[in-house]
Protein backbone atom coordinates (compact mmCIF):
# COMPACT_ATOMS: atom_id res chain seq x y z
CA UNK A 1 0.00 0.00 0.00
CA UNK A 2 1.38 3.77 -0.13
CA UNK A 3 2.09 4.98 3.10
CA UNK A 4 0.54 8.39 4.10
CA UNK A 5 3.88 10.12 5.44
CA UNK A 6 2.42 13.24 7.58
CA UNK A 7 4.41 16.25 7.55
CA UNK A 8 3.94 16.51 10.36
CA UNK A 9 6.92 13.97 11.19
CA UNK A 10 9.62 16.67 10.42
CA UNK A 11 8.12 19.30 13.00
CA UNK A 12 8.00 16.72 15.64
CA UNK A 13 10.31 17.93 18.79
CA UNK A 14 12.41 14.60 18.81
CA UNK A 15 13.15 14.70 15.13
CA UNK A 16 13.84 18.49 15.19
CA UNK A 17 16.30 17.80 17.48
CA UNK A 18 17.74 14.82 16.11
CA UNK A 19 20.76 14.50 14.02
CA UNK A 20 20.29 14.19 9.99
CA UNK A 21 21.40 10.03 10.45
CA UNK A 22 18.75 9.84 12.66
CA UNK A 23 16.29 11.79 10.77
CA UNK A 24 16.48 9.77 7.25
CA UNK A 25 16.50 6.89 9.50
CA UNK A 26 13.19 7.79 10.60
CA UNK A 27 11.63 8.30 7.78
CA UNK A 28 12.86 5.27 6.19
CA UNK A 29 11.22 3.19 9.09
CA UNK A 30 7.69 5.21 7.99
CA UNK A 31 7.89 4.29 4.29
CA UNK A 32 10.11 1.35 3.46
CA UNK A 33 8.31 -2.01 1.37
CA UNK A 34 9.07 -3.94 4.72
CA UNK A 35 6.34 -2.06 6.47
CA UNK A 36 3.02 -3.87 7.07
CA UNK A 37 -0.39 -2.86 7.63
CA UNK A 38 -0.22 -3.27 11.26
CA UNK A 39 2.72 -1.16 11.58
CA UNK A 40 5.33 -3.87 12.13
CA UNK A 41 8.73 -4.01 9.77
CA UNK A 42 10.43 -7.19 9.99
CA UNK A 43 14.01 -6.39 8.47
CA UNK A 44 17.51 -6.30 9.81
CA UNK A 45 20.31 -3.91 10.14
CA UNK A 46 22.04 -4.69 7.53
CA UNK A 47 19.49 -4.00 5.08
CA UNK A 48 18.53 -0.72 6.53
CA UNK A 49 22.33 -0.10 6.31
CA UNK A 50 21.96 -1.18 2.67
CA UNK A 51 18.58 1.14 1.35
CA UNK A 52 19.58 4.26 3.51
CA UNK A 53 23.47 4.18 2.85
CA UNK A 54 23.91 4.76 6.56
CA UNK A 55 26.08 2.30 9.15
CA UNK A 56 23.99 -0.14 10.89
CA UNK A 57 24.65 1.42 14.00
CA UNK A 58 21.78 3.82 13.25
CA UNK A 59 19.15 1.68 13.13
CA UNK A 60 18.55 1.17 17.33
CA UNK A 61 19.94 4.74 17.24
CA UNK A 62 17.14 6.00 15.72
CA UNK A 63 14.57 4.16 17.59
CA UNK A 64 16.14 4.98 20.82
CA UNK A 65 16.08 8.71 19.89
CA UNK A 66 12.44 8.42 18.07
CA UNK A 67 11.09 6.50 20.99
CA UNK A 68 7.63 8.17 20.51
CA UNK A 69 7.63 7.00 17.24
CA UNK A 70 8.85 3.33 17.50
CA UNK A 71 9.40 0.36 19.42
CA UNK A 72 11.82 -2.21 19.08
CA UNK A 73 10.39 -5.71 18.26
CA UNK A 74 11.60 -8.82 17.65
CA UNK A 75 13.45 -9.22 14.45
CA UNK A 76 12.29 -5.37 13.19
CA UNK A 77 10.32 -2.82 14.70
CA UNK A 78 6.82 -1.60 15.69
CA UNK A 79 5.34 1.88 14.33
CA UNK A 80 2.45 2.23 17.53
CA UNK A 81 0.69 5.26 15.42
CA UNK A 82 0.85 3.47 11.83
CA UNK A 83 -2.79 1.94 11.88
CA UNK A 84 -4.39 5.12 13.56
CA UNK A 85 -2.64 7.37 10.66
CA UNK A 86 -3.31 4.88 8.13
CA UNK A 87 -6.70 3.64 8.78
CA UNK A 88 -8.38 5.39 11.91
CA UNK A 89 -9.00 4.68 15.66
CA UNK A 90 -12.33 3.26 17.26
CA UNK A 91 -15.56 2.75 15.60
CA UNK A 92 -13.79 4.21 12.11
CA UNK A 93 -11.09 1.43 12.63
CA UNK A 94 -13.44 -1.21 12.55
CA UNK A 95 -15.67 -0.13 10.19
CA UNK A 96 -13.09 -0.09 7.24
CA UNK A 97 -12.49 -2.49 4.91
CA UNK A 98 -9.06 -2.83 5.45
CA UNK A 99 -9.50 -3.46 8.83
CA UNK A 100 -10.02 -7.06 7.26
CA UNK A 101 -6.38 -7.53 5.76
CA UNK A 102 -4.99 -5.77 8.90
CA UNK A 103 -6.14 -8.96 11.28
CA UNK A 104 -4.97 -11.67 8.41
CA UNK A 105 -1.65 -10.12 8.07
CA UNK A 106 -1.25 -9.94 11.87
CA UNK A 107 -2.56 -13.68 12.56
CA UNK A 108 -0.18 -14.49 9.78
CA UNK A 109 3.03 -13.36 11.78
CA UNK A 110 1.63 -15.90 14.46
CA UNK A 111 3.40 -12.98 17.12
CA UNK A 112 2.23 -12.71 20.75
CA UNK A 113 4.80 -9.95 21.18
CA UNK A 114 3.32 -8.41 17.59
CA UNK A 115 -0.47 -8.62 18.84
CA UNK A 116 0.11 -7.39 22.57
CA UNK A 117 1.52 -4.15 21.18
CA UNK A 118 -1.11 -3.22 18.25
CA UNK A 119 -3.38 -4.40 21.16
CA UNK A 120 -2.16 -1.86 24.21
CA UNK A 121 -2.04 0.73 21.08
CA UNK A 122 -5.50 -0.46 19.87
CA UNK A 123 -7.48 -1.67 22.69
CA UNK A 124 -10.01 -1.60 20.17
CA UNK A 125 -9.27 -4.65 18.22
CA UNK A 126 -8.38 -6.75 21.18
CA UNK A 127 -11.81 -8.80 20.05
CA UNK A 128 -10.91 -9.12 16.55
CA UNK A 129 -7.91 -10.30 16.80
CA UNK A 130 -8.80 -13.33 19.33
CA UNK A 131 -11.70 -14.30 16.24
CA UNK A 132 -9.15 -14.28 14.08
CA UNK A 133 -5.90 -15.56 15.69
CA UNK A 134 -7.30 -18.93 15.32
CA UNK A 135 -7.93 -19.00 11.88
CA UNK A 136 -6.09 -20.13 8.88
CA UNK A 137 -4.02 -16.88 7.47
CA UNK A 138 -4.32 -17.42 3.59
CA UNK A 139 -4.74 -14.62 1.62
CA UNK A 140 -7.38 -16.81 -0.45
CA UNK A 141 -9.49 -20.04 1.30
CA UNK A 142 -8.60 -23.32 -0.29
CA UNK A 143 -10.94 -25.25 -2.90
CA UNK A 144 -13.95 -26.11 -1.11
CA UNK A 145 -13.91 -23.87 1.93
CA UNK A 146 -16.44 -21.18 1.29
CA UNK A 147 -15.68 -17.74 3.20
CA UNK A 148 -18.55 -15.77 5.49
CA UNK A 149 -18.36 -12.29 6.39
CA UNK A 150 -19.43 -11.87 10.00
CA UNK A 151 -18.76 -8.44 12.32
CA UNK A 152 -17.71 -7.42 15.55
CA UNK A 153 -20.83 -5.54 17.05
CA UNK A 154 -19.35 -1.59 18.00
CA UNK A 155 -21.34 1.39 18.85
CA UNK A 156 -22.17 4.37 15.86
CA UNK A 157 -23.43 7.44 16.07
CA UNK A 158 -26.71 8.42 17.73
CA UNK A 159 -26.38 5.06 19.99
CA UNK A 160 -27.07 2.73 16.91
CA UNK A 161 -25.15 0.20 16.03
CA UNK A 162 -23.48 -1.92 13.33
CA UNK A 163 -21.29 -4.24 11.91
CA UNK A 164 -17.63 -4.17 11.73
CA UNK A 165 -17.08 -6.44 8.70
CA UNK A 166 -14.41 -9.32 9.16
CA UNK A 167 -13.50 -11.74 6.75
CA UNK A 168 -13.80 -15.63 8.11
CA UNK A 169 -13.27 -19.00 7.45
CA UNK A 170 -15.69 -21.35 8.33
CA UNK A 171 -16.21 -22.86 10.52
CA UNK A 172 -16.87 -19.84 12.27
CA UNK A 173 -15.68 -19.55 15.93
CA UNK A 174 -18.11 -19.53 18.22
CA UNK A 175 -18.40 -16.13 19.92
CA UNK A 176 -16.51 -14.87 22.99
CA UNK A 177 -18.20 -15.61 26.18
CA UNK A 178 -18.58 -12.47 28.21
CA UNK A 179 -16.23 -10.88 30.32
CA UNK A 180 -17.16 -11.34 33.91
CA UNK A 181 -16.85 -8.29 35.91
CA UNK A 182 -13.73 -6.75 36.08
CA UNK A 183 -12.55 -7.06 39.81
CA UNK A 184 -10.88 -4.20 41.50
CA UNK A 185 -6.94 -4.17 40.86
CA UNK A 186 -5.16 -5.50 44.14
CA UNK A 187 -2.85 -2.81 46.00
CA UNK A 188 0.38 -2.39 44.58
CA UNK A 189 -0.52 -3.82 40.77
CA UNK A 190 -0.32 -2.76 37.38
CA UNK A 191 -1.49 -2.80 34.08
CA UNK A 192 0.70 -2.68 31.34
CA UNK A 193 -0.97 -0.56 28.91
CA UNK A 194 -1.06 2.23 31.70
CA UNK A 195 2.82 2.52 31.91
CA UNK A 196 5.43 4.76 30.08
CA UNK A 197 7.36 3.56 27.10
CA UNK A 198 9.18 1.64 27.33
CA UNK A 199 7.92 -0.06 30.28
CA UNK A 200 4.63 -0.73 29.07
CA UNK A 201 6.43 -2.94 25.41
CA UNK A 202 9.04 -4.37 28.16
CA UNK A 203 5.97 -6.00 30.64
CA UNK A 204 3.80 -7.29 26.95
CA UNK A 205 7.07 -8.83 25.71
CA UNK A 206 7.51 -10.57 29.29
CA UNK A 207 3.75 -11.38 29.43
CA UNK A 208 3.95 -13.52 26.16
CA UNK A 209 6.56 -15.20 27.49
CA UNK A 210 3.95 -16.75 29.50
CA UNK A 211 1.06 -16.42 26.84
CA UNK A 212 -0.57 -14.05 29.29
CA UNK A 213 -3.15 -11.87 27.94
CA UNK A 214 -1.97 -8.18 27.44
CA UNK A 215 -4.58 -6.92 29.62
CA UNK A 216 -3.48 -9.19 32.52
CA UNK A 217 -2.48 -7.05 35.54
CA UNK A 218 0.72 -7.40 37.06
CA UNK A 219 0.65 -8.14 41.09
CA UNK A 220 2.59 -6.12 43.30
CA UNK A 221 5.32 -9.34 43.66
CA UNK A 222 5.82 -9.15 39.74
CA UNK A 223 6.58 -5.27 39.41
CA UNK A 224 9.10 -5.70 42.24
CA UNK A 225 10.79 -8.30 40.19
CA UNK A 226 10.88 -6.84 37.44
CA UNK A 227 12.03 -3.45 38.99
CA UNK A 228 14.99 -5.73 40.44
CA UNK A 229 15.64 -7.65 37.74
CA UNK A 230 17.31 -4.34 35.39
CA UNK A 231 15.19 -5.41 32.69
CA UNK A 232 13.64 -2.29 32.36
CA UNK A 233 17.13 -0.45 32.72
CA UNK A 234 18.83 -2.32 29.93
CA UNK A 235 19.24 -0.61 26.23
CA UNK A 236 16.54 -2.01 24.09
CA UNK A 237 18.06 -3.72 21.45
CA UNK A 238 19.95 -5.65 24.46
CA UNK A 239 15.81 -5.84 25.92
CA UNK A 240 14.90 -7.77 22.78
CA UNK A 241 17.96 -9.49 22.09
CA UNK A 242 17.44 -11.56 25.80
CA UNK A 243 13.51 -11.29 26.03
CA UNK A 244 13.26 -13.24 22.25
CA UNK A 245 16.15 -15.53 23.76
CA UNK A 246 14.41 -16.61 26.83
CA UNK A 247 10.64 -16.76 24.97
CA UNK A 248 12.05 -18.84 22.36
CA UNK A 249 13.65 -21.30 25.17
CA UNK A 250 10.51 -20.99 26.99
CA UNK A 251 7.97 -21.68 23.79
CA UNK A 252 9.84 -25.01 22.76
CA UNK A 253 8.71 -28.50 22.99
CA UNK A 254 11.46 -30.25 25.37
CA UNK A 255 12.11 -33.75 25.22
CA UNK A 256 11.84 -36.07 28.37
CA UNK A 257 15.74 -36.62 28.45
CA UNK A 258 16.72 -32.78 28.24
CA UNK A 259 13.86 -31.53 30.86
CA UNK A 260 16.03 -32.65 33.97
CA UNK A 261 18.77 -30.16 32.25
CA UNK A 262 16.23 -27.75 30.78
CA UNK A 263 13.65 -27.34 33.21
CA UNK A 264 11.41 -23.85 33.00
CA UNK A 265 10.26 -21.59 35.83
CA UNK A 266 6.33 -22.14 36.08
CA UNK A 267 5.65 -17.91 36.80
CA UNK A 268 6.32 -14.66 35.77
CA UNK A 269 7.72 -13.76 39.32
CA UNK A 270 9.93 -16.51 39.41
CA UNK A 271 11.49 -16.05 36.42
CA UNK A 272 12.42 -12.69 36.83
CA UNK A 273 13.67 -13.15 40.16
CA UNK A 274 16.10 -15.78 38.74
CA UNK A 275 16.32 -13.65 35.00
CA UNK A 276 20.20 -14.03 34.58
CA UNK A 277 20.34 -18.23 35.31
CA UNK A 278 17.08 -18.21 33.21
CA UNK A 279 19.14 -16.26 30.16
CA UNK A 280 21.75 -18.48 30.42
CA UNK A 281 19.91 -21.53 30.53
CA UNK A 282 18.23 -20.49 27.22
CA UNK A 283 21.20 -19.66 25.65
CA UNK A 284 22.85 -23.15 26.56
CA UNK A 285 19.25 -24.64 25.20
CA UNK A 286 19.84 -22.80 21.88
CA UNK A 287 23.64 -23.46 21.56
CA UNK A 288 22.56 -27.18 21.65
CA UNK A 289 19.70 -27.14 19.21
CA UNK A 290 22.18 -25.20 17.54
CA UNK A 291 24.96 -28.28 17.70
CA UNK A 292 22.48 -30.82 16.71
CA UNK A 293 21.04 -29.39 14.28
CA UNK A 294 24.81 -28.88 12.37
CA UNK A 295 25.09 -32.95 13.46
CA UNK A 296 22.45 -33.84 11.10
Amino acid sequence: MDTKFSSDYWSHPQVEAAPLEVKLAGAWMRTNDRLTLCGYAAVTPQRFAFETGLPETWFSRAIEALNEWFIRAPRGYFVPGYIGEQIGRGDSLLANNMCKGLLRGLAALHDHIISALVVAAYPELEDAIKVTSNLNPLSSPPGGVREERRGVRVGGAGGREFEAPILALEPVPAAPAPRARTRKPAPGSRLPAEQPEPTRSRMLALNAIFRREPTTAWSAADVRALEDSDLLRVAELDFVETCETVRAFYGAKISRDSAPQFWRRTTLQTLLNNWAGELDKARAWARDRSDGLTKL
